[in-house]
């Protein structure tokens, strides 16, 4: 009976992140996107931060590195290891996070959503396609993650999908609503995905807290990065807060992303 009463708890918790993806995702796009006044908003909040010609060039080879054949090889380790560990139904939701987020980002992005002409462009990039693989990948590898790992996994992935969402940003690839949107993508195929296999498929549990830490810690490791290699505000130090509160917003909005699907998919059986 308490079993049966827990498992519609989690049911009900990884419906909610669901629908709380959802929301963000079009809520972003009608007023980032869609509104005159949320397009100037994004715009400026985008040129907030900046960097030299030497920085740009590490941040764009990083970025250079997310490709079909690395996202491929990564989501086949994932494979691998979920099947090692006798977790066929885990393998395969890997494969539908990484896949269904990726192809519904290209699909939303070029097919579905359209950019009206503010003075800006009329180029749509919402949601981030190389912020959707990397989030998506970090959600495939937590899920499938054996206990000794997942610590590991949540940190790394907290720093690395950070760093990839903020060198959009300062490389001028995307808009702070871009990564966003591409989070809310990426969680809401984690939510799916939980609900048919993640949710009790771990045999140890994390608390929310100690997991968002873990990955407010490995974001926080790429904003020292990201400073370390000359990221800095466009304005100087009067465009200080306006910068950091950008950068920290992606940072803490990634690691809450991953934090919270962790413990959704970290549940005693």
């Amino acid at each position: 009976m308490e079993k049966t009463v827990d498992r519609r708890l989690d049911t009900a918790v990884a419906l909610g992140i669901l629908a709380l993806a959802v929301a963000v995702l079009f809520g972003l796009k009608f007023f980032t996107v869609s509104s005159n006044r949320g397009q100037q908003l994004d715009d400026s909040a985008m040129r907030t931060v900046s960097a030299g010609a030497l920085t740009l060039q590490q941040l764009h080879s990083y970025l250079g590195n997310i490709t079909i054949g690395t996202t491929a090889f990564f989501l086949f380790c994932c494979v691998i290891l979920a099947l090692v560990r006798g977790r066929f139904v885990v393998a395969i939701g890997a494969v539908a996070i990484v896949a269904g987020a990726n192809l519904t980002t290209q699909v939303l992005k070029h097919s579905l959503f359209d950019r009206p002409d503010f003075g800006l462009t009329t180029i749509n990039s919402y949601p981030s396609g190389h912020t959707t693989v990397a989030v998506s990948s970090v959600l495939a590898a937590v899920l499938v993650a054996p206990p000794f790992l997942r610590h590991v996994v949540i940190v790394g992935g907290a720093f690395a999908a950070t760093l990839v969402g903020a060198s959009t940003i300062v490389g001028g690839w995307h808009r702070p609503s871009d990564v966003i949107g591409a989070l809310a993508v990426s969680l809401a195929w984690g939510a799916v995905v939980a609900l048919a296999v993640g949710i009790t498929h771990q045999s140890m549990s994390d608390g929310l807290v100690r997991s968002s830490l873990l990955a407010f810690g490995g974001a926080a490791v790429s904003g020292v990065f990201l400073i370390a290699v000359g990221v800095r505000p466009t304005n100087g130090i009067a465009g200080f807060a306006d910068a950091a509160l950008i950068l920290g917003g992606v940072g803490v909005a990634t690691a809450l992303t991953i934090g919270i699907y962790a413990r959704l998919v970290q549940r005693k059986p």
